[in-house]
């Protein structure tokens, strides 16, 4: 710049900038070094553009002081502005300057909108970040029609707009450069907000789309993978997630994928999918560049697009080019030589893997030896064949061999040294069989195997390995191998090598010994697995199958991947019982996962094991745990999820495969758990969900989640059968896919074998179950069976095809077994092969081959060992194991043929013992002892066991048997002799083998040669014995046979068994001559030990060593209890006999004269009513033709009354015959107690001794005033009434229930019968032991044989058994009910004809019973020890099946059958008479007995019938019944009081006291000490937050996180987090200078509720302030927020709910974050009011609660201090007796509901008028509150205790105190009206009735009493509270100053502080006040007590006081009385 010479003011250089910048300074020059002249500028001022105005930064400053010195001018403070200006002062000849100017851009990034929801109410908080500075204006549009202004005053005119909300200033947006306010919006919806702004430069606009939804989400984007580059030959996965904040969880989205290939335009566009992961197989994509964009839409609310990209590009994978036989290879100069690259070489990026395509370039130079001249060494190339001749091969040269193969732009090379040497070496190369990829994983087995392809099998092979490390060998090699190194394969195992290190292993072979070793190279690299990373899970507890789990693995790192390659994230769990393959995939996260139930013997922890895995499966694992609860689940929730439109269905039809076999394996689990919904609807849908998933597996990972799927689905349930094909087909496809796949490690395909093998032996089991229960079922018929069972035992073998290829000879077999089989895999050198044997958990197999000089080739065996027959559609009578054996090799030798299989099978437990007995006869004559016995053999090539049984008094036995005919010794004419010298211990045998012999159990195995089916005979011989005797001989048969899977038959004949077999275990020996269709064994081979199954039986050898009282003690209890009943009963039963021999002895009617000589005998038959019987006095008189008898007593003077359906005999002697009786009257006084006043009489019979004639009246009548009857008359029946059918049917079931029930007529007996209650109890005894043993005899007999059908849960032969059992009583009955009906009394003679037994007789029937208890008691027991607990307890259910029914079918049913029987056979022989002939033979065998006190007939006095007063009788009546009333409700209120007692008393705990003590010394006395607000803060941190969270304790006893939950007492946990919660006044109104306006005081004297929003520190309320803690200043009401119903009120006001809660968090650090927060903010200020403190702390020791409320009431700046502690428990840990106590309250409620409404019923409108029935109803009403009460507080109680640690503020807790406190609140009243109601009872007895009419008359008396009394304290109260309310606390209120009124009466003086306060007319007053009520109103209110006491004990209570309890009392201490003298009795 040049001014020129001349003072130029107007000169200025100016700079103009088009945005705001902060100046900072300015950097000022001269001219500059090439200036001729120097010229500068020395002064000069300094301008700023602003605002439009230039202003001056600085005057006259003084910068240059020559032409290129830099000069800097700071400003300081940056300077705002548009432009500068510089005007120069004063220069140096020329105006020159250079200028450097410093600026801050303000705006250096673009102004961003951002919205967040506040609720879902339409409430948001709008956001604009990195504003503009300076005059900057901004103009918010929501998008609703709403406008908000920000910034300066002068905005408003730049918009013509008023301002909205306050000018945010300069410095405000240097301190928050961002605008924030809350805006509602009108409606949900997508609403467009736009923000402009406007400066002085000019306007920019700015637009975003607010997405307001139910939800409260707020939608930032959606996350997408990072871009990747890959090759073809790769398979990888891309995954998305939405960028959502929301208030309530939302994971709702449907994710729309479209794919483009970058230059061909070619696009493909994906169906909406419910989830955001693509994962691509290899060679999915060609080779280019490909876009993948991704859509996301909320499904449930609109949204804008929400979309990314990812860019993937495709590489070509390099080409795979070997050499066969690897790096380094021996050959033979004397053939030519084919170097093979078509075999190993192939293209990754197509399949299948071939070299096709591949083009081949050879070349081949001389290593050692001469030079060959030609470039292929001589050799031609065809293709990707090199062949060398011969000829051009020379001993010892090295020949290096290249190929190079190339297609499409690719190029691979590959070298392979020939060593050259003389003879035949083996042409032998090292193939790799498991971790073959090109870098080794560390973590899995290297298995190799050296293939030679010039060798033969009769050739010896010597093979070593060596591993060479830089040349050098290894020598500790074989340490770390599996196999050995001299084995044709090797296995090195982990450990061994070392990562990113090359490795070279060497194998040498020998052939035949010869010299010339050959050698074989493999080079191996391992990789690491990848490192330094970290997974954890979002939740840490949850519910199976329905919790959400989210997991997070960060920072790993995979040293061995290209950059920006995936990982692989396997998510695996296990609990105790099973291992799950969860989900796997490459996205770190892992959503929305469910898992299965955790560990319930570890407070169900589930162990999840995260594995992070690189391309080679190489993994680091991560071990976590979670809490998985079991769920509760409902019909609904699993039709959701597994039914065709569920959610499993969802995830297979959109691909995601592997949540969903993951989710199958969780629910397949849970099968058992869900209660409502039948299993096999379950595994249906289940099964269709694994089916459906087959087309989406691709990866090894995928075939073991597959078949862990199939195993679980399949477990334990026959419900899979009808999907028997889906299962093939399903484990066919996954078998098919298996082996297609290249990379399956060992470790994973033994995991996938597992579980199919589980799989197999659950649908074997299945089917055998299906079978068992449905054997007629047209489900599976026996065709089926055996197609199902051929195809899973096929999938045995092709599973186990594959995991043989991963095995190589040396190595360990494979043993995988399951419950119900068994599966051995190995693979073996042939000729190893009779070297080993191989063993099963059942059975064990071998081979043998006697010719050993050619050997087998190399051999794969599979050995299927099947526990039981699972064959049980063609093998129904094989019941020992099967097993199944598969040899392949890759030859056909003929020397397999001549091999021999050895299986040996040891016996099933149930099949040792099993054996066929025959009895013998052992004839002697002439000193010739011989016996011959026949047996028949079912099946050819059958092994016989023998045995001998006594050989005690034989010293010599001979045996001959034949086939079919009687053996002739003398002929020798036998197959088999056996010669047995006992005494010598020898044996010798003719024309048959021994096998051996076993004298122990004298078994004598003999084998015939080709013993066949048919009869045999054997001759038995004792010679030298002459004694005639039984002797039994043992027969058992075992035989070995093969099934031919192709025709489902079984065969014997060709197999034999050996000679090593014995009677426990059976080796069966199968020869492959004898089998045509198995020539090489290549077909499975099933063979079984067939034997015959025995009944149940005791094996006394072991059964006393399971005597275990402790496990299996059931059984011994039930006889033990059975038996002590017994005895019990049969002191009842005795007891009842001598009452009853008393009550049917016959005796002269009570007043008849025994000297008259005619006799009738009178029987008189009561009704079977309930209350039939009676004990009033009843009169008889009897009509003849002749005369009318005089008035008797129907009494015998011994026994009165007539019981229920009883028969009583009377004798009646009159002096003379009165003729033919006519009819008879009868007279009842209802003078009996009770329910025993009336009478139903149902007939009276009288029999004529003399002419042996019998009369029947018939009544059926009941008698008793109640009935309105006192008296009837009949006249004699006819025979049409007699013989009617209904009444012959009556009587003779009446005769038969107690005669022919056998159980009811122990306790029911009617009539006379010398068969006694103690004989039929003994016979009731005897037939329950025979029952008991009955079934236990044949308990579960046919359970295990197939083909049973099941009707419910028993089988036809069970219940078959249990009705056996329950008929035989009836013939013992029989027998039993003879013995004792029909014994002759003692000393008594037979009578011919008569039919009775000798009285002896009945000890025998007492023996009988004797020893059938003893016995079969002892056996039961036996049984129930040899079964074990479990069949035992099923047993004993068997058993009480049979009991009732016979009890309740059986006998009813038989009594029934008898009846009909006998009422027809009573139509013709009028059996009316049968229990009069029965008092008739009584008659004559007694005679007329005289009773003990006789009358004289001069002393008779003739009976007069009693005049009944029927108004006085019910009047009497009356009071009874009251009185039984009153008895049977203190006999229910009584129990009823002792159960609310209980209750209450399981409600509280003793312990509460201390715990109540403990925290109110631990945090209530400092709390009363608070005297300001400071004080509250400081016991909030030293008392509250320091016992709360002593982190000096944790760190002292070194307490783990996890536990430091515990308050510093370090035994009481803390519960959530503590909340304060305050509440305010609303600011007094501006009164306008007038404080005493009416309004004015209005508004200041009632206190009114803050409930505005305010922001930080109370200041006005701004929306755009949005912190994390905005909710302490915002008021929250009750209907957010659920407070405890315990409140606290307080001293000055009641608070009710609501207010500005603060939570201090759950952990330390952000507890005293939060108080400095509400300490600095000023939360607790002047206008505060109250502030309630509430936490809740656990103390598991005595397992209580205690919730701590505190209060403190702020008035003019003084605190009040009140506290409150709450202690309640929430869940009892034995409620037993609680539930106990709860169903007899419920049983008692509902009893006393039906009595109060039957009473109502009764007393009809007259009950509402009486008040104790309206106390009853509300008594009714409390205790049904009160068990609403209790369900919805165990509902509450269940539900918090799940989720209490789950959320910080636990609202249930405060729920569960309110239910507590309610109960108690609501036992309280319950029990205070139930003893009143005990009171009123008692009270109507003689000796409390004075003390009612006491209170009675003190009622009368106090009435007016009480009045003044009440006027007189009231106006006192009022005059205490106007003089002394506002001097003392106690009088500050008319209530307070009442209660204080009163107190003062009972002694607590205020006479010191009224005097103190008042002086002494105060203390004058109150001790006026104490004289006025304590000498005259108390002793007035005595005076009247004292004068109703005496009125009451004065007045007479006849006829009004019901002694309740003198009936009860009299009874008890008739009881004590009779037992004391008893006692003295015996002792006396």
């Amino acid at each position: 710049m040049t001014c020129g010479s001349l003072s130029l003011p107007s000169c200025f250089f100016r700079v103009d900038f088009e945005i705001l910048l902060g100046i900072t300074g300015v950097i000022l020059q001269g001219s500059g070094p090439h200036s001729v002249q120097g010229n500068w500028v020395s002064v000069i001022d300094i301008k700023c553009l602003f605002m439009g105005s230039w202003n001056i930064i600085f005057m006259d400053i003084k910068t240059n002081f020559d032409n290129n010195t830099k000069v800097v001018a700071l400003f300081g403070l940056p300077k705002n502005g548009n432009g500068i200006q510089f005007e120069p002062k004063m220069w140096k000849n020329e105006v020159a300057l250079r200028v450097e100017i410093l600026t801050i851009n303000w705006n250096w990034r673009l102004l961003q909108l951002n919205y967040v929801a506040y609720d879902i109410e339409k409430n948001v908080y709008l956001q604009a970040h990195d504003l503009r500075l300076g005059l900057v204006c901004y103009l918010y549009k929501p998008g609703d029609g709403s406008l908000y202004l920000h910034g300066p005053s002068l905005c408003s005119s730049v918009f013509s707009l008023p301002m909205v909300v306050p000018t945010i200033f300069l410095y405000d947006i240097l301190l928050k450069p961002y605008i924030e306010f809350m805006h509602t919006y009108p409606d949900y919806g997508l609403y467009e907000a736009t923000l402009e702004e406007r400066s002085e430069r000019g306007s920019n606009m700015y637009t975003q789309i607010v997405n307001v939804n139910h939800y409260g989400c707020s939608i930032k984007g959606v996350i997408v993978t990072e871009d990747m580059q890959l090759f073809v030959s790769e398979d990888f996965a891309i995954f998305a997630k939405v960028d959502a904040q929301c208030i309530v969880p939302y994971d709702n989205y449907e994710y729309s994928w479209s794919i483009e290939e970058v230059g061909s335009g070619q696009a493909y566009v994906t169906q909406p999918l419910p989830y955001a992961d693509l994962d691509f197989p290899a060679l999915h994509f060609s080779i280019g560049t490909y876009t993948f964009n991704i859509s996301v839409t909320p499904v449930e609310f609109p949204a804008d697009n929400i979309t990314n990209t990812v860019t993937v590009q495709i590489l070509p994978t390099p080409l795979v080019v070997s050499i066969q036989g690897g790096r380094s290879k021996t050959v033979s100069e004397e053939n030519d030589v084919e170097v093979n690259a078509v075999v190993a070489s192939y293209d990754p990026d197509f399949q299948p893997r071939s070299a096709a395509d591949i083009t081949f370039a050879w070349s081949c130079e001389t290593v050692v030896g001469a030079a060959q001249m030609t470039e292929l060494c001589g050799g031609q190339a065809i293709d990707g064949i090199l062949v060398l001749p011969a000829a051009v091969l020379t001993q010892g040269t090295e020949l290096a061999v290249t190929v190079s193969g190339s297609k499409d732009g690719r190029m691979t090379n590959y070298t392979q040294h020939l060593h050259i040497m003389q003879g035949e070496p083996a042409d032998m190369h090292i193939r790799c069989i498991d971790n073959c990829e090109s870098i080794s994983s560390s973590q899995y087995d290297i298995i190799l195997l050296v293939v030679c392809k010039n060798c033969k099998n009769t050739d010896r092979k010597d093979f070593q390995w060596n591993l060479l490390d830089d040349g050098n060998i290894v020598a500790d090699l074989g340490l770390h191998t599996e196999t050995d190194i001299y084995s044709e394969g090797l296995i090195i195992l982990p450990g061994l090598l070392q990562i990113n290190k090359t490795y070279e292993v060497v194998c040498t072979g020998l052939l035949n010994d010869q010299h010339m070793a050959s050698s074989s190279f493999y080079y191996l690299i391992l990789g690491s697995p990848s490192t330094d990373g970290n997974c954890s899970s979002e939740q840490e507890s949850g519910i199976a199958g329905v919790t959400l789990f989210n997991f997070v693995c960060k920072g790993w790192v995979f040293p061995l991947k290209r950059a920006k390659a995936r990982g692989m994230y396997i998510i695996r769990a296990s609990n105790t019982e099973r291992r799950f393959l969860l989900y796997y995939s490459a996205n770190p996260r892992t959503d929305n996962l469910l898992l299965p139930v955790g560990n319930p013997t570890n407070n169900y922890m589930l162990d999840i094991e995260m594995s992070v895995c690189n391309a080679n499966y190489e993994c680091s694992n991560v071990d976590l745990q979670v809490q998985v609860l079991p769920p509760q689940f409902t019909k609904s929730i699993v039709h959701n999820i597994i039914t065709l439109n569920g959610s499993l269905w969802n995830k297979v039809n959109v691909g995601s495969t592997r949540k969903a076999l993951g989710y199958v394996q969780i629910y397949a689990t849970l099968i058992p758990l869900l209660d409502t919904l039948s299993t096999a609807e379950v595994v249906s849908h289940l099964l269709l969900v694994i089916f459906n998933s087959t087309k989406q597996v691709d990866k090894p990972l995928d075939c073991e989640q597959y078949s862990l799927a199939l195993q679980y689905v399949t477990e334990g349930s026959p419900d899979v059968l009808p999907l028997m094909d889906l299962i093939s087909q399903s484990v066919s496809y996954i078998l098919r896919e298996a082996e297609a796949m290249s990379n399956f490690y060992k470790k994973t395909t033994v995991r996938m074998s597992e579980a199919l093998t589980v799989t197999a032996g659950n649908i074997v089991k299945s089917m055998k179950i299906f079978h068992e229960q449905n054997p007629n079922a047209t489900d599976l018929p026996d065709d089926k069976a055996s197609n199902l069972f051929n195809e899973v035992y096929n999938n045995i073998l092709k599973d186990g095809v594959g995991v043989n290829k991963l095995l190589v000879p040396g190595g360990k077999n494979i043993l995988l077994c399951t419950a119900s089989l068994c599966v051995d895999r190995d693979v073996f050198e042939g000729n190893h092969l009779t070297e080993k044997s191989w063993e099963t958990h059942f059975n064990k197999i071998r081979f043998h081959s006697d010719n050993q000089t050619s050997p087998l080739p190399h051999t794969a065996l599979q050995i299927v060992d099947f526990r039981e027959n699972p064959l049980f559609w063609n093998g129904k009578n094989l019941k020992n194991t099967v097993v199944g054996i598969q040899l392949q090799n890759n030859e056909s030798v003929d020397m397999i043929s001549e091999t021999e299989v050895a299986f040996n099978l040891p016996l099933t437990k149930r099949s040792i013992n099993t054996e066929e007995t025959i009895s013998v006869v052992r004839n002697c004559t002439f000193e010739v002892c011989k016996a011959i016995v026949k047996y028949d053999v079912h099946k050819n090539g059958t092994m016989i066991f023998f045995s001998l049984e006594p050989l005690s008094d034989m010293a010599w036995i001979e045996a001959y048997i034949r086939r079919d005919n009687l053996p002739l010794v003398s002929k020798e004419t036998f197959d088999c002799g056996v010669q047995l010298n006992i005494t010598e211990g020898s044996m010798q045998v003719r024309n048959c083998s021994l096998m051996h012999q076993n004298q122990q159990r004298r078994y004598f195995p003999l084998k015939m040669d080709n013993l066949l089916a048919g009869s045999y005979y054997t001759l038995l011989n004792f010679p030298g014995s002459n004694m005639t005797s039984m002797i039994s001989l043992k027969v058992k048969q075992v035989v070995c046979m093969v099934k031919n899977l192709t025709n489902d038959v079984w065969i014997t004949g060709w197999g034999e068994v050996a000679s090593q077999s014995t009677e426990r275990r059976i080796i069966c020996l199968f020869q492959q001559r004898y089998i045509p269709f198995l020539p090489m064994l290549e077909t499975p081979l099933l063979t079984i030990a067939d034997i015959f199954i025995p009944p149940n039986s005791i094996d006394f050898s072991t059964v006393f060593s399971k005597f275990d009282l402790a496990n299996n003690g059931v059984v011994f209890g039930v006889i033990v209890a059975i038996v002590v009943i017994y005895v019990l009963l049969s002191i009842w039963a005795r007891k009842k006999d001598r009452r009853d021999h008393l009550k049917w002895t016959i005796l002269p009617l009570k007043n008849a004269d025994i000297d008259n000589m005619y006799i009738y005998i009178i029987t008189v038959s009561t009704g079977m009513h309930p209350n039939a019987s009676t004990t009033s006095n009843v009169f008889i008189r009897f009509n003849f033709e002749k005369r009318t008898s005089e008035t008797f007593a129907l009494d015998n003077g011994q026994f009165k009354g007539f019981d229920r359906g009883s028969v009583r005999a009377f004798i009646l002697p009159v002096p003379r015959y009165p003729g033919k009786p006519q009819s008879i009257q009868l007279w009842h006084d209802s003078s009996g107690c009770g329910t025993k006043r009336s009478w139903l009489l149902n007939e009276i019979q009288m029999h004529d001794l003399q002419t042996k004639e019998t009369f029947c009246f018939i009544f059926n009548t009941w008698l008793g005033f109640e009935h309105n009857r006192v008296s009837v008359k009949r006249k004699i029946a006819d025979g049409t009434v007699l013989l009617s059918y209904k009444r012959l049917l009556s009587d003779a079931t009446k005769s038969n229930f107690s005669e022919s029930h056998m159980w009811s007529s122990v306790f029911f007996q009617y009539k006379k019968s010398d068969f006694t209650r103690l004989q039929r109890l003994g016979c009731c005894t005897t037939l329950i032991f025979l029952m008991m043993i009955t079934n236990a005899m044949w308990f579960e007999s046919d359970t295990q044989r197939p083909g049973v059908i099941k009707i419910g849960p028993f089988t036809p032969g069970e219940i078959f058994i249990m009705i056996a059992s329950a008929l035989m009583e009836i013939p013992i009955s029989l027998i039993l009910i003879q013995i004792f009906h029909r014994q002759r009394p003692k000393n008594v003679r037979p009578r011919r004809g008569d039919g009775t037994l000798p009285y002896w007789m009945i000890y025998i029937a007492w023996a009988i019973i004797a020893v059938v208890i003893l016995l079969s008691g002892f056996f039961i027991i036996l049984y129930s020890m040899e079964w074990g607990a479990q069949k035992a307890n099923r047993w004993l259910l068997r058993f009480f099946i049979s009991f009732f029914l016979s009890l309740l079918l059986i006998q009813p049913v038989k009594v029934v059958i008898f009846s009909l029987l006998r009422t027809l056979k009573g139509k013709a022989e009028r059996n009316h008479k049968d229990y009069m002939e029965t008092y008739i033979a009584h008659y004559y065998s007694q005679g007329i007995t005289k009773p003990a006190e006789s009358i004289s007939a001069s002393e008779r006095q003739p009976v007069s019938i009693p005049v009944i007063n029927m108004e006085q009788m019910k009047r009497v009546t009356g009071q009874e019944k009251r009185k039984k009333q009153m008895r049977q409700d203190l006999f229910v209120y009584l129990p009823y009081m002792f159960t609310l007692l209980l209750l209450a008393y399981r409600q509280n705990d003793g312990n509460a006291f201390h715990i109540h003590t403990a925290m109110e010394r631990k945090y209530a006395l400092d709390f009363e000490e608070i005297s300001d607000f400071n004080g509250y803060w400081s016991w909030i941190r030293d008392t509250v937050v320091s016992n709360m969270y002593p982190k000096e304790l944790y760190a002292r006893y070194k307490v783990k996180s996890s536990q430091r939950t515990f308050i510093s007492d370090l035994q009481s946990h803390r519960i959530g987090s503590i909340r304060i919660r305050q509440l305010r006044s609303k600011a007094l109104q501006d009164c306008n200078g007038s404080p005493l306006n009416k309004e004015c005081i209005k508004s200041a004297v009632s206190w009114q509720k803050d409930t505005d929003s305010y922001s930080a520190n109370w200041s006005f309320y701004n929306s755009s302030e949005k912190s994390n803690n905005y909710k302490i200043w915002v008021y929250q009401d009750s209907k957010l927020l659920t407070l405890p119903a315990v409140t606290l009120f307080g001293r000055v006001y009641d608070y009710g709910t609501g207010g500005y809660i603060a939570h201090l968090g759950t952990d330390l650090t952000e507890v005293e974050a939060m108080v400095t927060l509400l300490v600095d903010n000023q939360w607790m200020d002047m206008r505060t009011v109250a502030v309630f403190t509430e936490f809740f702390i656990y103390n598991p020791n005595v397992n209580l609660f205690c919730h701590v409320n505190t209060l403190v009431e702020s008035v003019s700046g003084v605190l009040i201090t009140s506290h409150k502690i709450s202690v309640f428990r929430l869940k009892e840990l034995d409620a037993t007796l609680t539930h106990i106590c709860c169903a007899a309250f419920i049983i008692l409620t509902l009893y006393l509901a039906f009595t109060t409404v039957m009473r109502a019923f009764e007393l009809k409108w007259r009950s509402l008028q009486n008040v104790p029935f309206w106390v009853n109803i509300f008594a009714l009403s409390v205790g049904f509150c009160l068990l609403v009460v209790f369900y919805h507080r165990k509902v509450v109680e269940a539900n918090t205790n799940i989720r209490l640690h789950n959320t910080p503020w636990t609202t249930e807790m405060s729920e569960c105190l309110s239910l507590s406190f309610l109960s108690m609140q609501l036992l309280g009243i319950l029990a205070f009206l139930t003893s009143i109601k005990i009171f009123g009872i008692l009270g109507s007895s003689a000796c409390l009735r004075p003390m009612v009419e006491t209170m009675v008359f003190c009622s009368r008396l106090l009435y007016p009493f009480t009045l003044i009394f009440l006027v007189a304290m009231f106006a006192f109260g009022l005059l205490f509270w106007a003089e002394f309310g506002g001097w003392l606390e106690r009088y500050s209120t008319l209530g307070k100053s009442m209660t204080s009124a009163v107190a003062a009466l009972l002694g607590k003086s205020d006479f010191h502080d009224f005097q103190e306060h008042g002086g002494s007319l105060a203390a004058f007053l109150f001790l006026f006040y104490m004289f006025t009520f304590a000498i005259l109103l108390l002793d007035l209110g005595i005076l009247i007590v004292s004068e109703a006491t005496s009125l009451a004990f004065g007045v007479q209570h006849e006829g009004q006081s019901l002694d309740i309890l003198d009936n009860p009392l009299q009874k008890i201490k008739l009881i004590y009385n009779n037992t004391k003298r008893k006692i003295f009795k015996i002792f006396a």
